[in-house]
């Protein structure tokens, strides 16, 4: 294990260098849940009547042309790097605050672009105190 990238910081807690990828998408990109609900709401307004399709149709149709076609702000991917105890390499998605190490198990939280070991876990392994459930 190369231990080159591993420095520690002013508390004296080994952090490793994590680097962000942001997903790749062609040209149709991800409905939010949002736009789902816009789509399948409009939808639903369509079988209520004359006045539900006044509704139902622009809401259905805004639903599909935003979640389908208009890029979103939200930069979405992965942020990629070695685990600060054990040297593995490892990724955190964008939508988790923590990530279990595959080699040593431990806990891992991403701060800024760097990552390291929470020390938050108790020895049984729970995360923030609470012990896992099986």
């Amino acid at each position: 294990m190369s231990t080159d990238n591993l420095t520690p910081n002013f508390s004296g807690e080994k952090t490793t260098e994590a680097f962000f990828e942001p997903w790749q998408t062609a040209f149709l990109h991800k409905p939010s849940a949002l736009e789902w609900l816009a789509i399948l709401g409009g939808i639903g307004l369509c079988s209520t009547g004359a006045i539900g399709i006044v509704i139902g149709v622009p809401l259905a149709f805004f639903g599909i042309v935003n979640g389908f076609f208009v890029r979103s702000r939200i930069v979405r991917g992965t942020w990629f790097g070695l685990c600060p105890n054990c040297g593995v390499k490892m990724s955190i998605s964008i939508y988790s605050l923590a990530q279990d190490c595959p080699g040593c198990h431990k806990m891992i939280v991403r701060e800024g672009n760097r990552f390291k070991v929470d020390r938050t876990t108790n020895a049984a392994g729970g995360s923030r105190g609470f012990p896992e459930s099986r």
